[in-house]
């Protein structure tokens, strides 16, 4: 399933997945979440490990089905929406902070829409847009473990995203 929809249809897609979504979070004792990502790759990969994908021109993927688990967020994929950027092919992040997006860093259209959509998508969700409720894929690692690969991921992603 890859499909491009507009905003409003990813909004009424995840609307229609209310009481899935937050059924599941709640059997796990905790709010809906929405997971924000990015896929290291180029700018027209998808992939349905995401509910979502954000290509270079900013146009909205439908490609993991809202009403089944994906695979996007480690112990995390229950009761939550995951949204990719299509973006940071050979990107790297080092300890010291420093980091290189590669050649496919996330474009003005893609920062755009991932803001419009996080938005409909906790308007869909009656969730407010806070550090508990939208969080990356590396925050949401760390909070599940502690593990030196996610802290760095942690640390890349939040560079990514920073501004959202």
């Amino acid at each position: 399933m890859d499909r491009i929809v507009s905003l409003d249809e990813a909004k009424q897609i995840i609307s229609d997945a209310y009481s899935y979504i937050w059924e599941n979070a709640k059997a796990y004792g905790r709010d809906a979440k929405i997971y924000l990502h990015w896929t290291a790759d180029k700018y027209t990969n998808t992939y349905d490990d995401y509910n979502f994908c954000i290509d270079g021109d900013g146009n909205i993927h439908y490609t993991g089905d809202i009403n089944e688990p994906i695979s996007a967020t480690y112990k995390r994929n229950s009761g939550s929406v995951a949204i990719a950027l299509c973006c940071a092919y050979n990107a790297k992040c080092w300890a010291d902070g420093t980091y290189d997006l590669g050649d496919y860093p996330p474009t003005d259209a893609q920062i755009w829409t991932i803001s419009a959509l996080t938005e409909a998508a906790a308007d869909a969700l009656d969730l407010t847009i806070d550090l508990d409720r939208v969080m990356t894929h590396g925050e949401a690692a760390d909070n599940v473990m502690s593990h030196m690969q996610y802290g760095l991921i942690r640390n890349h992603q939040t560079v990514l995203l920073d501004g959202i």
